[in-house]
């Protein structure tokens, strides 16, 4: 099946048009507010069990920063998946090349799984960009250098 051509094809339309660094400039816009009040929430609490030692016994950077902020990154993502992947048929009737892209000897299978995975490439640089919150929050004072495991299950 040929789908890396059409896979070729779709990232370059996303890349070259502004539609793929609108949504990256909205998701890391959105989940770097988040990322911060969650963070500026964490540290008044850590400053606070510095006062009171029995009070931050259970807390951690991954439960009071890292799962709060991949829940709402899960549902930022939630409301940006239909503006990627309503767009990838829509654009080929607007373009006109549609009857093209279903004359070509290609089955449709191809074609769909080859526009699936550009929409998934473009997911997963979205969900890479989060990892720099996860290193920016190793610089907490509560935090351990060995949270990365959990940090990690919490994308999935």
């Amino acid at each position: 099946m040929r789908i890396w051509p059409i896979y070729k094809k779709e990232l370059r339309l996303y890349f070259t048009s502004p539609v793929a660094y609108v949504l990256l400039t909205i998701f890391f816009l959105i989940a770097g507010y988040f990322f911060y009040s969650i963070f500026a929430f964490f540290t008044r609490a850590s400053m606070q069990t510095a006062m009171n030692p029995q009070m931050g016994r259970d807390l951690n950077v991954t439960d009071s920063v890292l799962r709060p902020l991949f829940a709402n990154v899960s549902v930022i993502l939630l409301l940006l998946m239909p503006m990627v992947t309503m767009r990838l048929f829509a654009e080929e009737r607007r373009a006109g090349t549609i009857e093209l892209l279903l004359t070509y000897p290609v089955r449709d299978g191809a074609v769909l799984i080859g526009k699936y995975l550009a929409a998934l490439t473009l997911y997963v640089v979205m969900l890479a960009g989060t990892l720099l919150y996860r290193r920016s929050s190793c610089t907490s004072p509560r935090s351990n250098g060995d949270r990365w495991p959990p940090a990690t299950s919490v994308c999935c």
